[in-house]
């Protein structure tokens, strides 16, 4: 886990006079710090009419496809059950899972997009504050425009419900410590743009999942296995392209990307008590396995060598 440094700056000054004193300036980061930001309280729980058996039945054919990774499949499947039944109670729900297989694809941009529609043609819905918090997580984590990103978290603030209480406290706690996470994340950023350099031909997916972590208060949980080419354990390149090609992967609120350095050992993961919570491959994998990722619900990352024989 990284660790987290607050640097504290203080002023002094001294003033050499005997007739007259100055009282030193307060910084504008001490006025922030000293500032109560107040929030509207939490909304109740919003009240829909209940969708049709139907509905729901198609509804959770679409969502089935993007829980099993298949993210553009369930982009058309939600888009066709959104012309079908326009004034469904889920017709909300699965514009926002446009956004989220949109994001998952790493095309965040049109997942932005797919999300303002959520705002713009629900804003009575249950789903709405979640469609917000997506951007704001969109705008920190993965466009890095903190300004947008802290404008939509305050907005989710004054808008969620009980329902999205867990969603509200990291958004409080997140703004909260701002200038300490947007540093973190500038940081990031940077590697971000050296993942370009990255030679793609070098990393071969060979398996995804995706499905909902009961052990991770039933976030999104995504998994990737990915074979390295040419791997080099004494080249420190290799390693810096390994953990950029992990920093460029598309996730979820809880990712883990494994990597290995032999294809014929690299395994095809499946859904099962066991590695990365409720993940399981076969303890003959571990010695192939070079390095694992982790990109957590609140955005940090955790990159390990050897992970499994240290």
């Amino acid at each position: 886990m990284k660790t987290k440094i607050l640097f504290a700056v203080i002023s002094l000054v001294t003033i050499c006079s005997c007739t007259k004193t100055t009282k030193p300036k307060t910084s504008n980061d001490n006025i922030l710090k000293e500032k109560t930001i107040e929030y509207l309280p939490i909304k109740p729980k919003i009240n829909e009419a209940k969708a049709s058996d139907v509905e729901k039945s198609i509804y959770q054919k679409a969502y089935d496809l993007w829980y099993n990774g298949n993210s553009q499949e369930s982009i058309y499947k939600f888009k066709a059950f959104i012309k079908k039944y326009p004034n469904s109670s889920l017709a909300d729900d699965a514009q926002r899972m446009i956004g989220t297989a949109h994001e998952n694809l790493g095309k965040h941009q049109q997942a932005i997009e797919e999300l303002e529609k959520v705002k713009d043609k629900y804003p009575d819905a249950n789903s709405t504050p979640r469609a917000i918090y997506d951007m704001a997580h969109i705008y920190f984590y993965s466009l890095n425009d903190f300004t947008k990103a802290k404008a939509f978290y305050e907005e989710f603030i004054n808008s969620a419900t009980i329902e999205d209480k867990k969603y509200r406290d990291l958004a409080i706690e997140q703004i909260k410590n701002w200038k300490e996470e947007t540093n973190r994340f500038k940081d990031y950023a940077k590697t971000q743009k050296e993942d370009k350099k990255v030679d793609p031909k070098n990393f071969i997916v060979v398996s995804e999942v995706s499905f909902i972590n009961n052990e991770k208060n039933n976030s999104n949980s995504h998994f990737y296995s990915i074979f390295v080419k040419n791997f080099n354990d004494k080249d420190e390149n290799t390693w810096s392209n390994i953990e950029s090609k992990a920093n460029s992967m598309p996730y979820d609120n809880y990712t883990v990307v494994y990597f290995f350095n032999d294809k014929k050992n690299t395994p095809i993961l499946a859904k099962g008590k066991g590695k990365g919570s409720d993940l399981d491959f076969d303890e003959k994998y571990d010695k192939y396995c070079i390095a694992v990722y982790w990109h957590y619900p609140n955005g940090s990352t955790q990159f390990k060598r050897w992970y499994f024989l240290n």
